[in-house]
């Protein structure tokens, strides 16, 4: 007989109000918008981020939550976390939730790494006995011993994952919630994460898991859940196949080329113009090209002086599974990329030739001021276009099977020296 279930939810739903008031980046901006709509009600619009969600989620499942942005997913996990209240519905929780949603989320930024430990132990009912019982095993996994004593907010957004994770792991709460850990961190430490979770599931705890990274999902989780515009579209411990319904939903809203209408973000800070590639002779590519071909990537954007200076722009590729193939900065050279003074910018690079395999691939954009801000992070695709690439060399006449890895290049060999030796020298 199967066991009562860790998460029992019925008709949920989530309603938010978007009021149209244009965002003040001044108090001399603010007055005057009030005086302009002084006597005039606000114009709000209601939308449900969730509705009708219908969920039972057992002991020991890994369940991944998969959903393009505004999906739902992180609302769906806010109310199970109890950040938030649904609007509807109901929902009923058997066991404590450790959750590790956004960084710090949870931590006392005034507070030092060690007070911050305890504390989650005491927001999740454990007495400090218990606490101090994983409290070496904390450190170690996070790799924050000298800085135990150090306040949070000193900490770097990797120190805080870490932390975070290492706390939500080895404090042994029957539920898990988990939002894009793989984002944050180098892939020595992902793959810890990874190791942990495996630990975490085996003990038959309930994890619900949210990442971009599909091949993490396939290989962690014994079901996945897909979410369009706030409803479940998938529900199948066939993980495979809600991955490539996912998939195959990302990849049909992308075009040959992403153009902005009216701006792509809340911000007026950063604004996306178009993003798309172009062939040798300067035209937009709107077709399949070649792996061997001169292919550039273009980025049109607007930016205010202020971030001009550190902002860091560029674009992530993923196949069709998912995996993120490679990512490129204009803040990756030791000399990074000018952007002047602000205001329209055109960026452009050249594709790497001879590097991508054959198939589809998404290009999506990434930028932001390192260490202060995202406008379009690594783990939440929003400015995306579509290509298939055809004519890799991954395919020779001299074997009758592909080439493995991500990529496939093609590298230059060269002879640096031979030595003729006899037989009798070689036995």
């Amino acid at each position: 007989m199967r066991s009562e279930p860790a998460i029992h939810i019925r008709s949920l739903g989530k309603r938010y109000k978007r009021h149209d008031v244009q965002a003040s980046d001044t108090l001399r901006d603010a007055v005057a918008a009030f005086v302009a709509r002084r006597g005039r009600p606000l114009v709000s619009r209601e939308f449900w981020a969730l509705r009708g969600i219908d969920l039972d989620i057992h002991p020991g499942e890994v369940v991944g939550v998969l959903g393009r942005n505004g999906a739902g997913k992180s609302t769906l996990l806010k109310i199970i976390s109890r950040i938030t209240s649904p609007t509807t519905g109901e929902i009923h929780l058997d066991g404590r939730v450790g959750s590790l949603l956004e960084v710090g989320t949870g931590f006392h930024h005034e507070l030092t790494g060690r007070e911050n430990i305890y504390l989650n132990g005491a927001i999740l009912g454990m007495s400090r006995r218990e606490v101090s019982a994983k409290f070496d095993e904390i450190v170690e996994f996070a790799g924050v011993s000298s800085f135990l004593d150090t306040p949070i907010k000193r900490y770097s957004s990797g120190m805080v994952m870490r932390l975070a994770f290492a706390v939500a792991a080895h404090l042994d709460p029957e539920i898990m919630v988990i939002d894009e850990v793989l984002a944050v961190g180098d892939a020595s430490f992902q793959q810890k994460c990874l190791g942990k979770m495996k630990d975490v599931t085996s003990a038959g705890r309930t994890v619900l898991f949210v990442s971009h990274n599909m091949n993490a999902v396939r290989q962690l989780c014994t079901r996945a859940i897909l979410l369009e515009n706030g409803v479940v579209a998938a529900d199948s411990c066939d993980v495979s196949s809600v991955v490539a319904r996912y998939l195959s939903s990302s990849a049909s809203e992308a075009s040959f080329v992403w153009a902005s209408h009216g701006g792509s973000t809340s911000r007026d800070d950063f604004i996306v113009e178009k993003f798309y590639l172009t062939d040798e002779f300067g035209g937009v590519l709107c077709r399949e090209f070649a792996s061997d071909e001169k292919v550039c990537v273009n980025i049109e954007f607007s930016c205010r002086d202020f971030v001009s200076g550190v902002l860091s722009v560029g674009y992530q590729v993923f196949n069709s599974f998912g995996d993120v193939v490679y990512t490129t900065y204009t803040t990756d050279e030791l000399q990074p990329v000018s952007l002047g003074r602000g205001g329209r910018c055109h960026l452009r690079s050249e594709l790497p030739v001879n590097v991508l395999r054959h198939g589809e691939y998404v290009f999506s954009l990434v930028a932001g001021v390192p260490g202060r801000m995202s406008f379009y992070k690594r783990d939440e695709p929003v400015v995306v276009i579509k290509h298939r690439v055809s004519g890799n060399k991954e395919f020779s006449s001299l074997y009758d099977y592909g080439r493995v890895g991500l990529i496939a290049p093609v590298i230059a060999w060269r002879l640096v020296g031979v030595e003729t030796v006899t037989h009798t020298e070689l036995l």
